[in-house]
């Protein structure tokens, strides 16, 4: 994933909004889920946050073409 961050907010701060949201959004489409997760903690604690700077072209196409680097053989 890749986002345009404000340089005025944390990347921890971006995190906590990407993952709350999107757990949120998932549990209201699929309300099944949360027989799994019933304590509502979709995601893990840890993340991982990575500027990507003058870089934005590669990365772009790393994500773009992730399946080809992360598939199994």
């Amino acid at each position: 994933m890749i986002v345009d961050c404000p340089r005025t907010m944390s990347d921890a701060k971006l995190i906590q909004i990407i993952k709350g949201l999107s757990s949120y959004i998932l549990f209201r489409l699929c309300p099944q889920i949360r027989k799994r997760y019933p304590k509502g903690h979709f995601w893990n604690e840890g993340y991982f946050c990575e500027g990507c700077g003058s870089d934005f072209e590669r990365a772009l196409k790393y994500i773009e073409n992730q399946e080809l680097h992360h598939s199994v053989h």
